[in-house]
């Protein structure tokens, strides 16, 4: 008895299509399900009262973190500090105003170009490493960005401050290319002088 083949070849090319869609439609859906339960992650967890909702700060260096932290506090400023993977499943459950990136924080233009395409009102500082990265985070729509590790801190206050009581658009001296000199803030500050540099 003669055996037949066992696919005809087209078929096999339909039915190994179908399987790739199968599997990225199975992906899509359990990211989706994913990011629908995060902020129900987030509410067992931590529980919705801990959320602080104001400034958002991803990073996973820790003594960038605890700098940074430190600023915030001295501010006044509520804050949550998150690792890039539990940013998307906070920036759903609370309207922040602002979103500070560490550098180091793997996979942060995902969420940063998500926070710029869905998110529109919140402001973007990031902490750079790099003149190139300075010059995507205002290209990609970012408030302004603060140097490296060892940064300024003025420099963050000067960013809180600008973007959040005086509600500045962007930094329009990062955003031309020049350096930081606090001029944003000294404007609206009364009785502030201005430092020379």
């Amino acid at each position: 008895m003669k055996q037949r083949a066992n696919t005809h070849p087209t078929l096999q090319q339909r039915l190994k299509q179908v399987k790739r869609q199968t599997h990225v439609a199975r992906y899509q859906l359990q990211r989706k399900v994913k990011t629908a339960l995060g902020p129900l992650d987030i509410q067992e967890t931590r529980g919705i009262s801990q959320v602080q909702g104001d400034v958002l700060f991803i990073s996973y260096h820790a003594n960038v973190r605890r700098s940074v932290e430190e600023v915030l506090r001295g501010e006044g400023y509520r804050y949550d500090v998150v690792n890039a993977e539990d940013a998307p499943r906070f920036l759903q459950l609370a309207r922040y105003r602002l979103v500070i990136f560490d550098w180091t924080s793997r996979g942060y233009w995902r969420i940063f170009n998500d926070v710029r395409r869905h998110k529109k009102h919140i402001k973007i500082v990031v902490l750079v490493t790099s003149e190139a990265r300075a010059q995507g985070t205002m290209k990609g729509g970012g408030y302004s960005y603060v140097w490296g590790e060892d940064f300024d801190p003025e420099q963050l206050r000067t960013c809180l401050r600008s973007a959040l009581q005086l509600r500045h658009p962007v930094c329009a001296l990062l955003k031309n290319g020049e350096p930081c000199n606090r001029s944003c803030v000294y404007d609206y500050e009364p009785g502030a002088v201005a430092q020379v540099t």
